[in-house]
C-alpha cells in the first residue's frame, strides 16, 4: 500500500483539485473520486467506490495497468474512451503516477478532455523543480492548463545544470531536494547571474508553511514563495505577478469561474444558481464602494462581507483579496489592494454575465 503521507496527500490532491482527479488502485478499482469527476462523468462516489471505472473497450487502459503492474512505470499518458452515465463516452487524457514500492501501490489519473492549448508567442517556460512524483504530474498539469511550457527536474544540482544553460521566465523551487536544497541551488544559480548577467524569477514551493519561512526564502535569493498544495488560482496569480504578457490569469480566472459555478448549480439546479450569482453581481459593487470609504473600520466590515458571499459562491481568489483588502494598512498598501479586488471583480462578474446569458 502506499505509505500514510502519500496517501493523506492523495486525499488532499484530490479534494482540492478542480479537474476530475481519481484515485486507483492496480486492480483498476476506484479509491477516491472528487465532485469534478462527478461533474465529468455523473456518476456519484458511492456508485464508483470500489469498482472499476467503466471503460467503453478500450484496449489501451489495459495496456496501462498491466504495465503499471509489471514495472511500475510513471509518467505515463494515454487517451482513452471512458462511458459516461448517460450511456455517452467522452475521450480523457489519463496520467498516471504510481506510488509506493509494493504490488498494491496506487496509480492517480486526471482526468480531463484532451486539452492541447494553441501554441503562442507568449506561451511563458516554466521549469518545476520537484522530486515528489504527484507534485510534479499536478503542477504540470495546472501549469499546462494556463498556457505555460513546462520541463521538471528532481533535484536542485539538476536545476543549477538547466536554468543556468537555458532561458526560463519562472523556476518553481521546492525548498527541500536530494542532492541539493532548494536554497542552495538558488544560491548557485544567483551566483551564475551575477558574473553572467540576467535574473530568473525563482518561486519556493513548500508544505512547511512556518513562520519565516517567506523571509528565509527571500533573503536566499528567491523572489516569492508558495505554500503546498499548490492551486490553480495561486499559480495564476504568480504567473501574473511575475511574469507580464504571459496571460494566465485569465486562464486562472476562467477555471475560477467555471468550477465556482458547476458546483452551485450542481447544488441548486441551473436556476437556483443563476438567481445566487444575479443576487450576487448586485450586492458585490455596493461593499466594493464601501470597501472605498476611507474609515478603516467601515472598510474592514466591507471586505469581511465581501469575502464571505465570495466564498459563498465559490470565487476563492475575490475573496482571498477581499481579505487581503480588508487587513490592509492605510495609506498606499490599502489602494492598491483595493484596486486589485475590484479588478478581479470586473473580471469575474465579466464571465458570470456572460454565463447567465449563455444558460437562458
Amino acid at each position: 500500500m502506499a505509505d500514510r503521507d502519500d496517501s493523506e496527500l492523495l486525499a488532499t490532491l484530490v479534494a482540492l483539485s478542480p479537474l476530475g482527479l481519481v484515485v486507483f488502485e492496480l486492480s483498476g478499482h476506484v479509491a477516491l473520486w472528487n465532485a469534478a469527476a462527478h461533474r465529468i462523468f455523473g456518476w456519484s462516489p458511492e456508485q464508483v467506490l470500489g469498482r472499476p471505472l467503466p471503460v467503453a473497450g478500450d484496449a489501451r487502459w489495459d495496456g496501462l495497468l498491466r504495465k503499471l503492474r509489471e514495472r511500475g512505470e510513471s509518467s505515463q499518458a494515454v487517451e482513452v474512451s471512458l462511458r459516461r452515465r448517460d450511456g455517452s463516452s467522452t475521450d480523457a487524457l489519463v496520467w498516471t503516477a504510481p506510488l509506493g514500492t509494493s504490488r498494491h501501490q496506487t496509480a492517480v489519473f486526471v482526468l480531463d478532455r484532451p486539452s492541447r492549448p494553441a501554441a503562442r508567442s507568449n506561451t511563458a517556460r516554466v521549469l518545476v523543480v520537484e522530486d515528489n512524483r504527484i507534485n510534479q504530474q499536478v503542477v504540470s498539469v495546472i501549469l499546462e492548463k494556463l498556457g505555460c511550457s513546462v520541463e521538471i527536474v528532481g533535484d536542485g544540482k539538476e536545476a543549477v545544470a538547466v536554468v543556468t544553460s537555458r532561458t526560463f521566465e519562472m523556476v518553481l523551487m521546492d525548498c527541500l531536494l536530494p542532492v541539493m536544497d532548494g536554497f542552495a541551488a538558488t544560491a548557485a544559480i544567483r551566483a551564475h547571474e551575477a558574473s553572467h548577467g540576467g535574473h530568473t524569477v525563482i518561486v519556493a514551493t513548500t508544505a512547511n508553511a512556518m513562520k519565516g519561512d517567506r523571509e528565509r526564502c527571500l533573503a536566499s535569493g528567491m523572489d516569492d514563495y508558495i505554500s503546498k498544495p499548490i492551486r490553480p488560482h495561486d499559480l495564476g496569480d504568480l504567473l501574473d505577478r511575475w511574469v507580464p504578457g504571459a496571460g494566465p490569469a485569465s486562464k486562472a480566472l476562467d477555471i475560477e469561474v467555471r468550477v465556482g459555478v458547476s458546483e452551485l448549480e450542481r447544488a441548486m439546479g441551473k436556476k437556483g444558481a443563476a438567481e445566487v450569482f444575479a443576487l450576487f453581481l448586485a450586492d458585490a459593487p455596493k461593499h466594493l464602494d464601501s470597501l472605498r470609504a476611507s474609515a478603516a473600520d467601515v472598510r474592514i466590515r466591507s471586505a469581511r462581507a465581501l469575502e464571505e458571499i465570495c466564498q459563498a459562491v465559490g470565487l476563492t481568489s475575490l475573496a482571498r483579496a477581499s481579505r487581503a483588502a480588508g487587513v490592509a494598512a492605510v495609506g498606499a498598501e490599502a489602494e492598491r489592494a483595493i484596486r486589485e479586488v475590484t479588478e478581479r471583480f470586473n473580471a469575474i462578474a465579466e464571465r458570470l454575465r456572460h454565463h447567465l446569458r449563455a444558460s437562458r
